[in-house]
């Protein structure tokens, strides 16, 4: 069966609840995403085949960011492991007159430090009919 191949970073969000800001705040909830990631799961939900290609850290967040990823029946077996963090970011959602904002702490995450021999690229995108991936993404990796 033909793919949907996505490659980026699988970063961690963590946002206060009922859009305080983070002064405000004393719980965070956490989800996970990141634009390639957010285009599979879209995509997967529309019922297309899609596998994910990236580099995650290789602890209990990383193994529950795959857990996420598989959740919504995304493809995590060209996703390598690093024991570099994952990428995380802040987002402080808007409410009424306020913007939403967002800090990124993305510095030497396990993505950021990917490179092109950490993946077997024939394997990951043997059945693949389209590949997306965005202009961060190169501008991320070694």
């Amino acid at each position: 069966m033909n793919q949907v191949i996505t490659f980026g970073e699988v970063l961690m969000r963590l946002s206060p609840e009922g859009n305080k800001k983070f002064i405000q705040a004393d719980k965070l909830e956490f989800y996970f995403g990141g634009t390639e990631v957010n285009v599979g799961i879209s995509i997967a939900n529309f019922g297309e085949n899609v596998k994910h290609v990236s580099c995650i850290s290789n602890d209990f967040i990383g193994d529950t960011a795959i857990a996420y990823l598989r959740k919504f029946g995304v493809s995590t077996s060209a996703i390598v492991r690093s024991n570099r963090p994952l990428g995380v970011y802040f987002l402080e959602v808007g409410a009424v007159m306020r913007p939403s904002s967002i800090s990124y702490n993305r510095s030497h995450s396990s993505f950021s430090e990917i490179e092109p021999s950490m993946v077997d690229w024939d394997k990951a995108l043997r059945k693949g009919k389209w590949f997306h991936w965005t202009g961060i993404t190169p501008a991320l990796c070694k």
